[in-house]
């Protein structure tokens, strides 16, 4: 099942970003994620950005791998083509 998910994050240092990564995927994004929108539980009911929640998501597989890319890809600085 495909969603379309818009998550909004926080720019955290690197070194913060390193040891929240060490302590797992759900602790670095309960932290870096600081609102969503389109994240419903498995019955469909929409999720509210509590620390809860983020914490939860984050650790669905799917979930977690996309948004921990998405903020890489977010903090890395673009390439001139």
């Amino acid at each position: 099942d495909e969603r379309t998910v818009r998550v909004g994050f926080r720019l955290l240092p690197t070194d913060e970003v390193d040891e929240l990564l060490r302590k797992g995927d759900d602790v670095f994004l309960a932290e870096a994620i600081d609102s969503w929108d389109g994240v419903e539980a498995h019955d469909g009911e929409v999720l509210p950005c509590t620390e809860d929640n983020r914490l939860a998501v984050g650790r669905v597989a799917c979930f977690a791998r996309a948004a921990v890319a998405a903020y890489m890809d977010r903090i890395s600085p673009r390439k001139n083509s």
